[in-house]
């Protein structure tokens, strides 16, 4: 054989030789391109996917999020609704509809309350007499006007209709010495629950003008500043829940919550 050689990397090797290795060196070249080509293509299929699962994921969540919305604002829909159901059945103080606040067993007594009223002369406070009544019993019991102790009796010892003649014959006492002293309309009802001596404290004292401080100050005199607890939302509200061991300082407001 002719001995052809070429120099790589500084050996001489025979010509058959180096056309082996050099062919070698391609098809390792090629070879290493086609894997690299191959594993190109793996990663992007993977980061196909992984976009494509991001995707999936943003496309979850924001199936979630209007799910979530809908379900709030059917929420706050049914929330509205019992809301206004819950309106239409309080009425503010002006309105004609105030009976509907008033017990079953108050209005029963309506007839009785008004034919006593027009009796003394004060059927024009038929309103605040059901509202009195309203705050002593609820037209339960007998005594529903809570009437027997302006009589000197013990509490408790008048029947139904007893009581309301009785209620309404002080009422209209309670109004008549309010005139002599210049007393309004809040004195009476306070002195309902006080005694009529209030309105003598409130002439003096307030001008004839019955505020709850007057009324606080005079319950802490009677009282002897003994305190105990009253948990009534508007005693809640006042001072946390106490009133003094006297009557009731809150009566003002609490018959108010009955008036047209």
């Amino acid at each position: 054989m002719t001995a052809l050689s070429n120099r790589m990397g500084g050996v001489r090797f025979p010509a058959a030789i180096h056309k082996h290795i050099f062919t070698g060196a391609i098809l390792t070249r090629q070879g290493k391109s086609v894997k690299k080509s191959h594993s190109a293509h793996k990663d992007q299929l993977h980061k196909t996917r992984k976009r494509s699962g991001t995707g999936g994921r943003r496309r979850s969540g924001k199936h979630r999020g209007i799910r979530f919305l809908r379900f709030l604002l059917i929420l706050l829909l049914c929330i509205g609704g019992g809301l206004l159901a819950a309106a239409g059945t309080v009425y503010h103080l002006g309105s004609e509809q105030y009976r509907d606040r008033l017990s079953g067993q108050v209005l029963d007594y309506r007839p009785d309350v008004e034919a006593a009223a027009e009796e003394y002369g004060i059927s024009e406070y038929v309103p605040c007499l059901l509202a009195i009544m309203q705050v002593e019993s609820k037209g339960k019991g007998g005594d529903v006007m809570q009437a027997s102790e302006s009589m000197g009796l013990s509490p408790n010892t008048l029947t139904a209709e007893e009581s309301i003649r009785q209620g309404c014959r002080y009422f209209a006492e309670l109004l008549r010495r309010a005139e002599v002293l210049g007393c309004d309309s809040d004195s009476v009802i306070q002195a309902y629950n006080y005694g009529i001596g209030y309105l003598d404290y409130a002439a003096a004292e307030g001008g004839g003008v019955h505020t709850s401080a007057l009324g606080e100050e005079y319950a802490r005199i009677r009282s002897d500043g003994r305190k105990h607890p009253y948990f009534h939302p508007i005693a809640i509200r006042s001072n946390g829940g106490w009133k003094y061991s006297y009557g009731n300082m809150f009566y003002v407001r609490l018959v108010k919550r009955y008036l047209p």
